[in-house]
């Protein structure tokens, strides 16, 4: 066997070498040897440095392991890189992980115990499921740590995918999402780092979108399309609902209803207010309503109402208040439209030359005259007052007027112990002018006596006399009712210088 310090040839003395310095030596026949540029050991950098393909079929092993370029690793079982959390290790390009029955692409399974580093620019593709923490992965991806993402993410491609989330998310920059985005039922959507406001979708309960925590402020214009929007509270004297304006000048805030139809009409309501609740048998009611109507819809001569409604004895619901435009400028009307009206405090107040009118045709009015007579004046139809009521007059109900149908069938003026003073004439058109008892009251007196009496006959009775004078065409008769006798009086005419 030859020696050259460092390779043993066997079978005999060898008798030929070749290949270029630092090439190392290999057997090429019975007693040959030589070497190639593509294996070298550089003496200088004590270096193996290998031009082509290296086949192992056992085991490499290396403190460190570096390749320049890699296109495929077939390996029949585990490959494993690394022995500590601190080593790294890194990959340019595209990493995928795929099962080796159904190709590359597909199926394959990856499980994280350390840290993944994708280089910006570079794609981490997993196909089947990739577990984060966990050599059991269920999900597509399965994190059981912490996902750190220094640069931008992007989950999905298509139209349908879905990141499904059910640990905690924290994203200091905020969240940007492309696509449609799911709570799952049951699940709340936290703000605020002590959980101060959340959003659930309450899916075992009422079935309902939930907002609890602090209050929601919307800055901009809020639109509901649905049906129905609820404010709900178990607490009395709650749920309250505030239109707030801090603005400084004379305008408050508005609870508009507009009613957008195309072809609006006569009648057609607006909005409505309505107090609904329950009756003592548990049945819905409704027991007043607040209406917003047009009463009349024509470009230039537009009235609009407002209609006050009420449940009356059987729950039916009754127009109580109307208040409408008047078919001429300037004025409103208010009608009652069923019962009556109370004023159990206060006064109803009219202003001057203003009148209350009665009937459908303005058939009577009481009017306070301060532009003519200064006087409440009455006109039109005939003005009756029942039986046994009594017009008073004065503070304290000093005087009255009343027909007593119930004594003695009489008109009754009383009260006043100074009389009653007409300032014109009186007419009795019929019946007569009577005492209250006989042979008691005076017409005038000592020092209110009548000017003249012109009467008929004259009927004279005290408690001892009865007489009567009458007028014949020349002379005057005194008559002795209790007697019958009858006396001419003496008619002696007088001198023209008498």
């Amino acid at each position: 066997m030859g020696e050259f310090g460092w390779a043993y040839i066997g079978d005999g003395a060898i008798t030929e070498t070749g290949g270029s310095d630092q090439s190392i030596q290999f057997k090429t026949g019975t007693t040959t040897i030589s070497g190639s540029d593509s294996f070298r050991f550089l003496t200088g950098s004590t270096t193996v440095h290998l031009t082509g393909t290296l086949l192992v079929s056992g085991t490499i092993s290396a403190s460190n392991y570096v390749v320049d370029n890699i296109h495929v690793i077939d390996s029949s079982g585990s490959t494993t890189f690394g022995e500590t959390n601190d080593d790294r290790h890194e990959r340019t390009g595209s990493l995928i992980i795929a099962s080796a029955s159904a190709g590359a692409g597909t199926n394959g399974t990856a499980i994280l115990s350390a840290s993944i580093s994708p280089t910006p620019g570079s794609s981490f593709v997993y196909v089947n499921k990739l577990g984060v923490n966990t050599i059991t992965p269920n999900y597509d991806l399965d994190l059981a740590g912490t996902l750190m993402v220094s640069g931008n993410a992007t989950f999905g491609d298509v139209v349908g995918d879905i990141v499904d989330i059910k640990c905690r998310l924290t994203a200091s920059e905020g969240i940007d999402l492309g696509g449609d985005s799911f709570i799952i039922d049951d699940k709340k959507l936290y703000f605020g780092t002590g959980k101060d406001a959340s959003i659930e979708y309450d899916e075992d309960g009422t079935d309902q979108l939930r907002f609890a925590g602090a209050t929601a402020i919307f800055e901009q214009d809020v639109t509901v399309e649905g049906s129905n929007a609820y404010f709900k509270s178990a607490v009395s004297n709650r749920p309250r609902v505030y239109i707030e304006n801090s603005n400084a000048n004379a305008n408050a805030g508005q609870l508009i209803f507009h009613k957008t139809s195309s072809s609006p009409a006569n009648d057609d309501a607006i909005g409505q207010v309505v107090f609904q609740s329950y009756d003592a048998g548990g049945a819905t009611t409704i027991y007043g309503t607040m209406a917003g109507e047009i009463k009349a819809v024509a470009a230039g001569g537009e009235r609009g109402r407002v209609k006050i409604s009420v449940a009356e004895y059987d729950g039916t619901l009754t127009e109580g208040l109307t208040v409408q435009g008047d078919g001429s400028d300037g004025t409103v009307s208010v009608t009652i439209a069923n019962g009556g009206l109370f004023v159990p405090n206060g006064n109803i107040t009219l202003y001057d030359d203003r009148k209350l009118i009665f009937g459908n045709g303005g058939d009577a009015s009481f009017e306070y005259d301060e532009d003519g007579t200064d006087t409440l004046l009455y006109a039109g139809a005939a003005l009756r007052i029942s039986d046994d009521v009594k017009i008073e007059f004065g503070s304290g109900g000093d005087s009255s007027i009343e027909y007593d149908e119930n004594g003695n069938d009489q008109l009754v003026i009383s009260g006043s112990t100074a009389g009653v003073t007409l300032s014109g004439s009186l007419y009795v058109a019929q019946g007569d002018i009577l005492p209250d008892s006989d042979n008691l009251k005076d017409l005038g007196s000592a020092a209110k006596r009548w000017a003249n009496v012109y009467t008929g006959d004259l009927h004279l009775r005290n408690d001892r006399g009865n007489w009567t004078i009458y007028e014949e065409p020349d002379m005057l008769v005194v008559v002795n009712n209790l007697t019958g006798k009858k006396y001419k009086m003496g008619m002696i005419p007088l001198e023209e210088d008498e």
